[in-house]
């Protein structure tokens, strides 16, 4: 299987890039070669200017660089995120606030250990899951909590 390193842009043997479990296929974007270089002693120079040269990209490019970072990250297109956008009407899956309600764009809310992608949620209702560490049981006990406690309204 064949990857393309997000640095240097030249495809590699998936061997050559570091396990991600997080990331759709298991890698990271980045193969061991540049992630090396990037690590070594001049690697915080080389950070500001790339990311001098990224912001510049997202500024010229903002379709193409939010489509690369769901790629990359999640594994899905700019046209699947739509699709789920459009599914939800546009809105967070748990709350239903409307996205022109929020400040930022709805999260993609995904399964950390298969990487399968539940549904959009907004920041609020994704850092639930997220500080709950995505276990049913905590919600469980929070929704108790907040009935014995009447603190719900």
């Amino acid at each position: 299987m064949k990857k393309t390193c997000s640095v240097c842009h030249k495809e590699k043997d998936i061997e050559e890039f570091a396990q991600d479990k997080n990331r759709k296929d298991g890698h990271v974007c980045t193969c061991k070669e540049c992630y090396n270089i990037r690590s070594r002693k001049n690697w915080h120079k080389y950070k500001e200017k790339d990311n001098k040269r990224k912001r510049e990209y997202h500024r010229k490019h903002p379709e193409q660089a939010r489509s690369r970072h769901l790629h990359c990250r999640y594994g899905i297109t700019l046209d699947d995120y739509n699709n789920i956008f459009k599914e939800q009407n546009g809105r967070c899956a748990i709350c239903g606030r409307h996205q022109m309600e929020l400040k930022n764009k709805l999260y993609i809310d995904h399964n950390h250990v298969t990487g399968a992608i539940r549904g959009l949620l907004c920041s609020k209702c994704n850092s639930v899951i997220g500080l709950v560490f995505e276990d049913v049981n905590i919600l469980k006990e929070v929704i108790c909590y907040l009935k014995n406690r009447n603190a719900g309204g």
